[in-house]
Formats: C-alpha cells, sequence, structure tokens
C-alpha cells in the first residue's frame, strides 16, 4: 500500500480552519494510503481527537513534541528526517513553508500545498516549488498570483478545499437543529460560521441587522481567542444586542447541525484584503453547500470560482444594506431552493476524499 508521511508540526486540537483542513486531509488520505501524521503536541486523548474532528477513518499520529526555545519548524527538522528515513514514504506532504524550505535540501519530490503567499517567506517559495514533485494551491487566483511571482506553472496544480458530504449532508430538518441546539424555532435565522478576522466581514454582518426586520436574528458561530469579545463589543457599540448573538467556537462535530438550523447561510467577506479577493478556498463554503441552505455571499472572484449566480446570492463586499437585502431575497424568494440544489451538486464533486485521490493520483503519476 502506498505510504504518505504528512508533516503537520502543529499542535491538535485548535480552533481554526488550518487544523481542521489538516486532520480531513489526513483521514482522506487514510482511506487511499497508509498514512501518518507527524504534529508537535496533542491537547487530549488520540480518541477525542477523532470525536473533536468527527474521524471515521483513522490513521497514525506521531508526536514530536515543542522546544523549550526557538522556531517550531528549526525544532521539527531532525525528526522529519529520522521518519522520512524510517518510513521511506512514497509521498511526502506537507503545507509549512520554513521546515518544508529545510526538508527541500534533504529531499526532493515532495507535495506542497501552499495556501497563501506570505511576504516573511517569499524567498523561500522559488525552491520549495521547483524541488516539490507537485504543489497545490487551492485557488485558481492564488496559483496566477503564485506565477506572476516567478514560480513554475507547470509544477502547480489547483485543488480547493472541500468538505465531508457524510457529516455535513446529514438528513436533519431545521427544526430538529434548533431542538437539538437549543435554539428559538420561531424565528429566521442567519448565521455565519468560522473566524471573525476583519477580513472575514463578520462587522458588515453586525451592520447589517440594522436594515433587516425584527423576526430575522443573525447567529455568529466560532471565533478564535479573543474574537468573540470583540464581535459582542461590536454588537453592543451598533445597538443590534436584540438581533444579533455569539455563539463561542464549538467541536467541529457539532457545526453540521448549527448549519442545518440556519434559514440562510451567511460568507460576508471583504474586498479589502487579496486572501479574500482572490486566495482563499473557505472550508464554509464547501460545508454551507453540503447542507443544502440558501447561501448568501460577497461577489468575489475567490467565491466566484466556485459558485455563481445559479448557486448563490451575491452581495457587494462591505455595504451591510446590500447584504440585509441580500439576505432578504434568500429568504422570500421561490426560486431558492434551485439554487440550493445547485450548489449540493457543486459540493458532491468536492468532498475531502477526492481530492485526497486526485492528489496521490498525481504524485504517483509524476
Amino acid at each position: 500500500m502506498t505510504k504518505l508521511l504528512y508533516i503537520a508540526p502543529r499542535d491538535f486540537p485548535r480552533r481554526v480552519a488550518n487544523r481542521v483542513q489538516t486532520i480531513k486531509m489526513a483521514e482522506a488520505f487514510a482511506k487511499h494510503a497508509e498514512v501518518t501524521l507527524m504534529v508537535s503536541k496533542l491537547h487530549t486523548s488520540i480518541e477525542e481527537l477523532w470525536e473533536y474532528y468527527d474521524v471515521k477513518t483513522p490513521f497514525k499520529i506521531k508526536v514530536i513534541g515543542e522546544p523549550f526555545i526557538g522556531p517550531q519548524s528549526a525544532y521539527s527538522l531532525i525528526p522529519s528526517l529520522i521518519e522520512i528515513l524510517r518510513l521511506k514514504p512514497d509521498i511526502l506532504y506537507f503545507r509549512e513553508e520554513l521546515i518544508g524550505w529545510m526538508i527541500s535540501w534533504f529531499k526532493r519530490d515532495y507535495i506542497y500545498e501552499m495556501l497563501d503567499l506570505i511576504p516573511r517567506y517569499q524567498r523561500y517559495y522559488p525552491r520549495l516549488v521547483r524541488k516539490s514533485k507537485r504543489t497545490i494551491t487551492i485557488s485558481e487566483g492564488l496559483k496566477h498570483t503564485a506565477v506572476n511571482a516567478g514560480l513554475d506553472s507547470s509544477k502547480i496544480e489547483i485543488r480547493p478545499d472541500a468538505v465531508d458530504l457524510d457529516a455535513f449532508g446529514i438528513n436533519t430538518t431545521k427544526q430538529e437543529a434548533r431542538s437539538f441546539l437549543g435554539l428559538d424555532k420561531n424565528t429566521k435565522l442567519v448565521i455565519y460560521s468560522g473566524r471573525f478576522s476583519s477580513w472575514k466581514g463578520t462587522d458588515t454582518l453586525i451592520q447589517s441587522a440594522l436594515y433587516l426586520p425584527k423576526d430575522v436574528k443573525i447567529l455568529l458561530v466560532g471565533g478564535f481567542e479573543g474574537e468573540p469579545e470583540k464581535m459582542k463589543r461590536i454588537i453592543s457599540h451598533s445597538g443590534v444586542s436584540e438581533k444579533v448573538s455569539v455563539i463561542e467556537f464549538q467541536p467541529h462535530s457539532l457545526i453540521p447541525q448549527y448549519l442545518k438550523a440556519a434559514d440562510v447561510l451567511v460568507i460576508p467577506n471583504n474586498a479589502e484584503h487579496q486572501l479574500s479577493v482572490m486566495h482563499t478556498s473557505p472550508l464554509k463554503l464547501f460545508e454551507y453547500m453540503a447542507s443544502k441552505r440558501p447561501i448568501v455571499a460577497s461577489n468575489l472572484p475567490s467565491i466566484r470560482e466556485i459558485l455563481d449566480d445559479s448557486s448563490a446570492t451575491f452581495v457587494e463586499p462591505g455595504n451591510p444594506q446590500d447584504l440585509a437585502a441580500g439576505i432578504m431575497h434568500a429568504i422570500e424568494s421561490k426560486e431558492i431552493k434551485t439554487k440550493i440544489d445547485c450548489a449540493y451538486k457543486i459540493a458532491t464533486n468536492n468532498t475531502w476524499e477526492e481530492r485526497a485521490r486526485m492528489i496521490i493520483e498525481s504524485a504517483l503519476k509524476h
């Protein structure tokens, strides 16, 4: 069986999407290969980790520890090289620029997944891409930026993020989900799931409450350290405390229930950050599509790579009044089911398992 070593010197679990992506890709790889995931630290038992991320296909995890002082990437180099020599993997996979750049001096023909072009790592990218067997980008916009920066186009292939269809395509009604979560069954509920970073547009979503009817409520689910408190302050200062609520970060295994509880799901990304406009491939977007709920999204190239007017309602980024109008259109439109069905069909073609299969096939072919 194909051996795959995934080097991810980070701690797990954490309240960020990149940890979800790492675990779900490792699980998907495990359906096609013998997988070892190398991490720096676990905050839970293995069994609790599987439950937290709703992992149904387990894989091996090797914990290498964290340094008392100095960067994690430098500390991880020797354990990574030892594991490479011990396992002799057919496929070596990583997403970390610094550890990848160091490994590239000892081994080539790895798979490098590029999530963004970070200025402080600018000098590392040419070698990272050149020495790779394949470099994966999550969006057409990111590949375009990488090629314009002089990176080798022939090495780069696009694989957008994906979804666990079994987890998010559950056959649960809106009322069942609200009963399970203890949410009000008598309001129209607009839900956002994820981080509350500035470029995510959650401030625009909060302001949109000023233009929504009283029976339409907004629920923000997620956030990282300090973000929920910041959102609560913005909500209070905006005078919409009765219409907007925050539920702090939930285990990923619970997110399908929240999405099923919604009347509308929103991606209000702003247009002030290149990551938002061109580079991102939001995990929540694919989870929304699989949940069979109407989607209202900012009209940005990164979102348009996946959805179009037949599968989502698009609004002007950073415009709370237009966002509110889009939300009401999604609630009231008689044609919205057609968009829901189109979005779900796209989700069925973008599963973690299919993404993993295509990456493995490409790696073994080249």
